[in-house]
């Protein structure tokens, strides 16, 4: 348990004493947090839209190709595009949910999702069950 949870259980069990209520037990609260943690994770799963992604450098390792060889063909099958302010993910890549754009502003980079991984495999002809974990 946090030190801010415990802090906020006590501040409880004081206005809860103090208004002639009983105090929470250790359980109780153990399992107030444990529920409040596991709601919290579920609803930063939910939020994550890059949980899945991957580096292009690291997909091109896991299919077996040079870094510049998948950048290559990226560009040529137009999921992404060299710009001046380097390396940006099409409009129909975006579309396809193939690539995102990682990064605020003038800082960010393409990322290969899960399903751009699976459709890279499937267009290049390289097992599906390539180490999609690198």
């Amino acid at each position: 348990m946090t030190r801010r949870f415990a802090k906020r259980a006590a501040k409880w069990n004081g206005i809860a004493v103090r208004c002639g209520g009983k105090p929470l037990d250790d359980a109780r609260v153990q399992a107030a947090y444990a529920a409040h943690a596991a709601r919290q994770a579920s609803i930063r799963r939910a939020n994550d839209r890059f949980a899945g992604c991957k580096p292009v450098t690291a997909v091109a390792k896991s299919l077996g190709m040079r870094r510049d060889d998948l950048f290559s063909w990226l560009q040529r099958e137009d999921w992404l595009r060299r710009g001046e302010d380097g390396w940006r993910a099409t409009g129909r890549a975006l579309d396809g949910e193939w690539v995102v754009m990682r990064g605020a502003g003038a800082v960010s980079w393409p990322q290969i999702t899960a399903v751009g991984f699976q459709e890279l495999a499937r267009r290049l002809g390289v097992s599906r069950d390539a180490d999609s974990a690198a």
